[in-house]
């Protein structure tokens, strides 16, 4: 995957979760990265879409039906459903829920606040999301820089 670094702003106070808004940084080799060179063009725009999207967090495994990312893309429901194979590499679909891989990896992880909020997303994710994320990623050849068991 490319050097491109995602960057986050979130705010925390006492113990609510006050979301100001997200900043989504990408590097400009993203359009001569291998991966993204070899897509087509609605592929490199949902690419781009599903790692700068609203509905991102800092973990990037995040809740998104598709009918909402049609709806934000314009890009027909049906369209999404043929070229998610092609995204298979670096975006894991599962049930609703997207899984951009080495999300995480590209957030600045030696910071303490960063691990935190890491987590805090990961233990927001449904256990049965977790199950069949994790066999995905195993299931087809993937290595994930994410601990995904939550045990």
């Amino acid at each position: 995957m490319c050097g491109y670094r995602l960057l986050s702003t979130v705010a925390v106070a006492a113990q609510d979760r006050i979301h100001m808004a997200k900043t989504r940084m990408v590097n400009t080799r993203y359009w001569n990265d291998t991966f993204v060179s070899e897509l087509d063009p609605i592929e490199k725009l949902l690419f781009l879409y599903f790692i700068t999207n609203e509905h991102t967090n800092i973990c990037g495994i995040y809740e998104l039906p598709l009918k909402i990312a049609a709806i934000e893309t314009g890009i027909d429901e049906s369209m999404f459903k043929k070229i998610m194979p092609r995204l298979e590499a670096k975006i894991i679909y599962v049930e609703g829920w997207v899984y951009v891989k080495n999300f995480a990896k590209h957030q600045k992880a030696t910071n303490k606040s960063v691990q935190e909020g890491i987590a805090r997303e990961m233990s927001s994710i449904p256990k049965d999301i977790i199950d069949k994320l994790t066999g995905s990623i195993q299931g087809g050849g993937y290595h994930s820089h994410l601990n995904l068991d939550l045990d």
